[in-house]
């Protein structure tokens, strides 16, 4: 839950800001930092993917302790919810400088990272029930861009939800025998400023994929 910052190059519009996602004075810190960076502008873009799995993802229901979903509920949405507020203000100081143009991410776009595993529709999404409390996080994290989407709408501000892929991360090594992932992390990375950029007000709300594609809820 926490960005490590070790090295990113030296371009001189690229900052290193660490924050904590589970914690109210670091995010409140990043967020004094980043405004102080930005000069008024306002910030156009905030992509939210800090995540954490339980490492026995075949776990079933009846072995599944209160406490790790409390965890991952903390981490994947709860936090995901105080990054998001703290950082609205800037978002919304962003469109409406920008207020000529359309809800775009050059105005205004809040990226949600989900998972294949949050469709109810879908679900088991790998023919097989697994990552419960994973899966259950990523469903809230969906409602939740719902909700936000229309709430923000008024002022501009884009809202998405978006399925990357089974990334070749170490949290898409945990499938086991069922594989390591088949997206890396370049593809995924790819695939969502392919999202970024072409996300329009029509999508706002919306589960998406590579493409574009809507997935169901």
């Amino acid at each position: 839950a926490v960005v490590s910052t070790q090295s990113t190059g030296k371009r001189e519009n690229v900052h290193l800001v660490t924050m904590d996602v589970t914690d109210n004075e670091s995010v409140s810190g990043a967020v004094g930092k980043v405004t102080e960076l930005l000069g008024g502008k306002g910030l156009n873009l905030l992509i939210n993917n800090a995540a954490i799995a339980t490492k026995n993802v075949f776990s079933k229901i009846v072995d599944i302790e209160p406490e790790e979903l409390n965890v991952l509920y903390n981490v994947n949405v709860a936090s995901l919810h105080r990054v998001t507020t703290a950082f609205y203000p800037l978002l919304k100081l962003s469109a409406a400088n920008n207020g000529n143009l359309p809800m775009c991410a050059a105005r205004g776009l809040i990226v949600n990272f989900s998972s294949i595993t949050a469709s109810v529709e879908l679900a088991p999404p790998f023919g097989k029930v697994m990552v419960y409390s994973y899966a259950l996080t990523k469903c809230a994290v969906n409602m939740l861009t719902k909700m936000c989407s229309h709430e923000f709408r008024e002022d501009g501000v884009l809202c998405v939800a978006v399925h990357p892929g089974w990334v070749k991360t170490d949290m898409g090594a945990l499938g086991g025998d069922m594989g390591t992932g088949d997206v890396t992390i370049d593809e995924a990375s790819q695939h969502m400023i392919e999202i970024m950029t072409g996300a329009k007000e029509e999508h706002t709300g919306l589960y998406l994929k590579k493409d574009l594609e809507r997935l169901p809820f």
